[in-house]
């Protein structure tokens, strides 16, 4: 269970708020899918309706609420108002808690206060990790891997705007987050090296980006959990696609050329 899941259940048994709700939104929410979460949450039916419509009706019924709304990991800044979530404050006794892993997203949500989490120690990790793992955590084939967690993660984000080809595959190989986005870009390295750390790969915004280069293009990517390829033009995915059994989101918006789609029954830990 997660520190905001704790904080969540923790005021649900509360009297504080009348209305708790806790959403959870990844790499690039839309403000559909967020107003289709919250809706859910609170019960209300958006069936038919257009984002303006929705704002309203999500509006209409969190002003009636003293509310705490809880968004888990936040990568860009979020306009409540868009989405219709009122504006907390003191007349109203809402509260708005996000969790992110960039100041910068506090600052441009002018945040009232901020709380830095700061990471274990490496005690404190080695006895978490003992806790949830139970006594197999000390066995000699274990403790050794284990220990590849006390590196920071690695998170490579490329800047130049022409960028034509992603960059060679041997630089994608120690990362653990990988953004390219928004380029024009073209063509994606042929990733024949293992990319065993890489958790997210966001490529959306590449307008010139048509294919995904060969069937072996994921099977190097075990533990990949989030996949952007909106906005592209990618015509088809690779059967290799099925080999994410750990991805959690994968999105396609906006890919209006894609037209070749591989089975994906196998990914059961998709959201």
């Amino acid at each position: 269970m997660t520190m905001l899941e704790n904080v969540n259940n923790h005021f649900k048994d509360k009297a504080s708020f009348g209305t708790v709700i806790m959403v959870m939104v990844f790499a690039t929410p839309t403000i559909q899918s967020m107003q289709n979460n919250i809706s859910e949450l609170l019960g209300l039916d958006l069936t038919n309706c257009n984002e303006e419509d929705a704002k309203d009706k999500l509006l209409d019924a969190l002003r009636k609420n003293k509310f705490l709304l809880i968004v888990d990991d936040l990568w860009h800044e979020l306009n409540l108002g868009d989405i219709g979530i009122p504006q907390p404050g003191k007349d109203n006794g809402c509260k708005i808690l996000v969790s992110n892993q960039n100041l910068d997203v506090c600052t441009d949500m002018r945040a009232e206060s901020i709380i830095e989490v700061k990471k274990l120690s490496e005690s404190e990790a080695w006895s978490l990790f003992v806790a949830k793992v139970g006594r197999d955590a000390t066995f000699p084939s274990i403790k050794p891997h284990a220990e590849i967690s006390k590196d920071n993660l690695k998170f490579l984000v490329h800047a130049r705007a022409s960028l034509k080809e992603a960059l060679e595959a041997a630089e994608w190989e120690e990362e653990d987050r990988f953004s390219l986005t928004q380029k024009e870009l073209e063509v994606l390295p042929e990733l024949s090296l293992s990319c065993p750390k890489l958790v997210t790969l966001l490529l959306q915004g590449n307008e010139t980006l048509k294919a995904i280069p060969s069937n072996s293009s994921f099977e190097c990517m075990d533990c990949l959990h989030v996949l952007d390829l909106s906005d592209t033009r990618i015509k088809s995915l690779p059967s290799s696609l099925s080999c994410l059994v750990n991805l959690c989101v994968l999105n396609l918006s906006n890919c209006q050329s894609l037209r070749d789609f591989p089975p994906i029954g196998g990914l059961q830990q998709l959201q």
